[in-house]
């Protein structure tokens, strides 16, 4: 599949765009086809190195697509294995993009339980820009 690959931490110029593996299914998981993916600051932090992301690395927290097996549009709740608690994370979380391949890609794979359906009308925003558009 096509994504942003970072092969080293640095400045923009380290996101290259390239091919890299799909990801592979497994129960409890998802995979989403991505339309849109954002960036915040949190994936600046990760280009830059601060979470010792696995090279080579796609980056990516946030991103909203399509299941591809059922075909819903979802959001993705990139804060993996959060735990019951409400109030604050259980040992062994994280966020999505720091150490598995995160949205700045065709496809990524989720936990099943952070995806929700995409609210009614968000795709006709300004912001929803597919990826397909961009080719």
């Amino acid at each position: 599949m096509q994504a942003i690959v970072m092969r080293e931490f640095g400045g923009p110029s380290v996101l290259h765009f390239g091919n890299h593996p799909e990801p592979v299914a497994r129960p409890g998981w998802v995979s989403v086809r991505l339309e849109a993916s954002a960036l915040n600051w949190h994936d600046v932090l990760v280009r830059r190195g601060l979470y010792r992301s696995p090279l080579p690395h796609v980056p990516g927290a946030d991103g909203a697509g399509t299941r591809t097996d059922t075909g819903e549009d979802v959001v993705i709740l990139p804060l993996l294995f959060w735990g019951s608690r409400e109030a604050a994370p259980e040992a062994g979380w994280e966020i999505l993009g720091d150490h598995r391949p995160g949205t700045y890609a065709e496809l990524v794979s989720v936990p099943e339980e952070c995806v929700v359906p995409r609210p009614a009308g968000l795709k006709n925003r300004y912001f929803w820009l597919p990826q397909r558009m961009a080719r």
